[in-house]
C-alpha cells in the first residue's frame, strides 16, 4: 500500500511539473510576438533605368524580410510578386516569386545596402532540388543592376 502511495504521488509531482514547464514554455514564446505593428519596419523604393522601373516595399520584422517587388520592363513582359528572405550582412537575400505567362516562377534576388540604397545584385543561379540559389564559389556583381531610392509608400 505504502509502495502505491509512493509512486502516485511521484506521477502527480511529476505531472505538476511537467504542466508548469510547459506552461512557462508557451508564455515566453507569446511574449516574443509583438503586440500590434509598432514592431513592423516598412520602407518603400523606386529605382528607374532608362524607360524601365522598379519598386521594391520591404516590411521588417525583428529582422524577417517579406515583401513587395515589380518590374515595368519598356520591351519585354513586366513582373510583379512577392519576396521574402533575410540580411546577411548589408546584404539582402531574398526569394522572388511570380507570375508570368501564366506560369510561376522563384528566382533568388540579392540587394546590396549602402548609402540609404539598394543596389540589386547579379550573378550565376544554380538550381537544387527545385530550388534555386546564387552560385557560392563565384561572387555577385552590384554594379549593372536596378539602383533603388527611398520613395513613398503607396
Amino acid at each position: 500500500m505504502m509502495m502505491r502511495k509512493s509512486t502516485l504521488f511521484t506521477l502527480i509531482i511529476s505531472l505538476l511539473s511537467f504542466v508548469s514547464c510547459n506552461q512557462n514554455q508557451n508564455s515566453n514564446k507569446q511574449a516574443k510576438l509583438p503586440e500590434n505593428d509598432d514592431a513592423l519596419e516598412r520602407q518603400c523604393f523606386k529605382a528607374i533605368s532608362a524607360k524601365d522601373t522598379a519598386f521594391l516595399k520591404i516590411n521588417n520584422l525583428e529582422g524577417k524580410i517579406t515583401g513587395k517587388l515589380s518590374f515595368n520592363f519598356s520591351e519585354k513582359n513586366d513582373t510583379d510578386g512577392d519576396i521574402s528572405g533575410e540580411f546577411k550582412g548589408d546584404t539582402l537575400i531574398v526569394n522572388y516569386i511570380y507570375k508570368s505567362g501564366g506560369k510561376v516562377f522563384s528566382n533568388p534576388f540579392a540587394f546590396l545596402k549602402k548609402d540609404n540604397k539598394f543596389y540589386q545584385g547579379y550573378g550565376e543561379i544554380e538550381t537544387y532540388l527545385g530550388k534555386s540559389y546564387f552560385k557560392k564559389s563565384t561572387p555577385i556583381s552590384y554594379e549593372q543592376g536596378f539602383v533603388f531610392e527611398p520613395a513613398e509608400c503607396k
